[in-house]
């Protein structure tokens, strides 16, 4: 046993912090069977935001911090099963879910807003299947 008292400085806590947040997003991710079977990879950046990489598609996933991963996921599987069987899976590299209600598709030379504003609507009323460019 040693006396003196051991306590965490900043950078320490951040990197707890940082494991936290990875437990979390993966016991998310392990007791949802279709979740399980779409995400590959994730990274973690620089500023402690998540990256998720699909087994399926090209896109990367900018997921942002762990907060509210249950309606990000939903955002996403919104999107999956509405949005990207009208546009197809190569239209987006990125796909951003961190903003709450939208989510940004970022293609390779202009970036599409698909607005969704509300997960709890119905996929048919999501838009209208409207879009904004943005230049």
């Amino acid at each position: 046993y040693n006396e003196t008292p051991y306590y965490l400085n900043d950078s320490e806590l951040a990197k707890k912090s940082v494991v936290d947040d990875i437990y979390n997003l993966l016991s998310f991710i392990n007791k949802d069977e279709f979740w399980k079977a779409q995400i590959e990879q994730i990274y973690v950046t620089a500023e402690n935001k998540f990256v998720l990489i699909p087994k399926v598609g090209m896109q990367e996933i900018m997921f942002g911090d762990a907060t509210h991963i249950e309606g990000k996921f939903k955002k996403l599987e919104l999107f999956y099963k509405s949005g990207i069987n009208r546009v197809g899976w190569e239209k987006y590299s990125t796909l951003d879910i961190q903003y709450k209600g939208q989510i940004i598709g970022i293609g390779p030379e202009e970036a599409i807003v698909p607005l969704v504003a509300d997960t709890n609507q119905t996929v048919g009323n999501i838009n209208n299947g409207q879009t904004d460019t943005i230049n």
